[in-house]
Parts: C-alpha cells; structure tokens; sequence
C-alpha cells in the first residue's frame, strides 16, 4: 500500500536533514583539524616568506 503523499514528503524532507547534518558535522570537524594543523604548522615553522613576512607581521 502506498504512503499518502504528506507522510512521504516528511520522509524525503527528514532523510535530507538528517544527510545534510552529518556532512555539516563531517565538514566543521574536518575544518578544525585542518585549523589547528595550519595555527600548528605557523608556530613551529613560520612564514613563507621567511624574515620578509615575520618582520611584517612584528
């Protein structure tokens, strides 16, 4: 038997949801990984740009 087309939008709607919240979750982890990998990576190593950029910056 076929579910009225109301329940089946609230499904669909729900399953979207809940997909686009686990990638929200997946992404905001991802991006404070990479966040402290890159502060970690400025502290340890410097700039690129070696004394230009850290007299720049000071």
């Amino acid at each position: 038997m076929k579910e009225s087309i109301n329940k089946r939008l609230k499904k669909g709607f729900n399953v979207i949801t809940l997909l686009g919240m686990i990638a929200l979750f997946i992404c905001d982890s991802a991006l404070f990984v990479f966040s402290s990998k890159y502060e970690s990576a400025m502290k340890n190593y410097g700039f690129s740009q070696g004394d230009i950029g850290m007299a720049i910056v000071s």
